[in-house]
């Protein structure tokens, strides 16, 4: 467990969000050099380290995490560390997210490549990159470059959860030509934050407000005309915050309003902050373009879209509108859609194809990926399921999970390996809130050792 913990702080030090991987992919290969082991990587700076004699177990992780963080935090993502802190038996990091999605798995992989227990069987330690963005390391990766029949994929949540299919997803890009007026007038910037966010694929049945509709919604509603919308984020991340630009002269009932809507926010979202302030002059939307955007916003699509007919209380399709993004004369909203059945991911489709035709917008779909299927029959997953019965005295909820995983994309290079996917307890995953619970990574490291010793030929 301390060896885990080493080797997590050690990736913290590196930066390594989606996007900027190299460092963190040539760090990994110099480590396993370091230890003295096999180590490939490709041009995707996925990497695969080999570590003894026999048929290897594959366990695999992703060394990408979403850069996220606190309004007013100073923390630079391309060169800053993570700042680690432990509070009552959790790692936080200071006012971003932690990386323990899935920096874990890879601390995981290297403490037990480092392991010199004789019982524990010839490893193959997959590291992917791009997983946060759209699985883009995994689809990158050559076929015949793995050699184990059974896989053990550790970018899981909740201990005592074992997954064993996952849903199918895409991005939707929405580019939307915004026509303004051609003299500036008096504006308004009208913030919306403070609201939880999450991960799009695992919290998107909580409840959960997303600010950019909720900001839109406002909006329309009062008759504001606007002058600007943006929203940062991740497409596949809950949206936490919103920025708009309305001008003075309709902004009336807004101002009127604006005490009254934030309470009625903060009781679903009890840290809501909502902010109107001057800004400089600026070029309004045209009447007719500022309508559409907000007609758009409010009728595209979000969140849970279609429930699980098998499977009570699990997603089978959605939708997620995370980002807003300004050019010189367009805007691109971006929204990751889920779902586990192709013909509700095709349905969603077709409504994203009919909103674009409608408002004269560009759709762009791209970044898909499969879903991974249930097997009936899976000695990997028996075996697993025994073991933690055994260890911890109940038996493992075996489940779906509505996110994306890359067992899917994984499992159609390699369709012969079984495949299981575990993790201890992540808390606010994709928020500077994310932490981790160390007692659990403990239990779950431990089971994860005795389950190896157990798949050794």
């Amino acid at each position: 467990m301390q060896n885990v913990l080493k080797w997590f702080r050690e990736l913290s030090k590196i930066p390594h969000v989606s996007g900027d991987e190299q460092r963190i992919s040539d760090w990994l290969v110099k480590t396993a050099i370091d230890m003295g082991l096999e180590v490939e990587q490709d041009k995707a700076f996925n990497v695969i380290i080999k570590k003894g004699q026999g048929e290897p177990v594959i366990l695999q992780g992703h060394m990408d995490m979403v850069g996220e963080k606190d309004a007013n935090s100073p923390h630079d993502f391309a060169k800053d560390p993570l700042e680690l802190s432990e509070r009552e038996g959790m790692l936080y990091a200071n006012g971003t997210t932690l990386g323990a999605d899935n920096g874990l798995a890879v601390a995981m992989g290297l403490a037990l490549l480092e392991d010199h227990d004789p019982q524990l069987p010839a490893l193959e330690v997959l590291i992917t990159t791009g997983e946060e963005v759209g699985l883009l390391g995994a689809h990158a990766l050559a076929p015949g470059k793995l050699k184990g029949k059974q896989l053990i994929n550790l970018d899981g949540e909740t201990e005592g959860v074992f997954l064993t299919s996952c849903a199918g997803g895409e991005t939707v890009a929405f580019a939307l030509n915004m026509a303004r007026e051609a003299q500036e007038v008096p504006c308004l910037e009208v913030s919306l934050g403070g609201f939880r966010g999450g991960h799009s694929g695992v919290e998107i049945d909580k409840d959960r407000l997303n600010a950019i509709k909720e900001l839109a919604a406002w909006l329309k509603d009062k008759g504001a005309r606007l002058a600007g919308f943006e929203a940062p984020g991740k497409f596949n991340a809950i949206s936490r915050q919103a920025r708009a630009y309305v001008t003075q002269a309709s902004a009336e009932e807004i101002l009127k309003y604006q005490r009254r809507q934030a309470e009625q926010w903060r009781q679903i979202e009890e840290d809501t902050q909502l902010v109107i302030r001057e800004a400089a002059p600026l070029k309004p939307y045209t009447q007719e373009a500022s309508q559409n955007l907000l007609d758009l916003i409010t009728r595209m699509p979000n969140g849970v879209y279609t429930w699980s007919e098998d499977l009570p209380g699990l997603v089978e399709s959605s939708s997620n509108l995370g980002v807003v993004e300004e050019g010189q004369d367009t805007l691109t909203l971006t929204a990751s859609i889920r779902s586990s059945q192709p013909a509700k991911m095709a349905e969603i489709e077709d409504k994203m194809r009919a909103l674009a035709k409608e408002f004269d917008a560009k759709v762009t779909l791209s970044g898909a990926y499969p879903g991974w299927a249930y097997e009936k029959e899976s000695p990997l997953r028996d075996k697993a399921v025994k073991m933690w019965e055994a260890q911890f005295g109940s038996s493992p909820q075996v489940t779906a999970v509505h996110g994306g995983l890359e067992c899917g994309v994984l499992k159609a290079k390699y369709p012969e390996i079984q495949m299981l996917s575990i993790g201890s307890n992540l808390h606010e995953v994709h928020t500077p809130r994310e932490h981790a619970d160390l007692a659990s990574l403990k239990r779950v490291y431990g089971f994860l050792r005795e389950l190896l010793k157990s798949l050794k030929q």
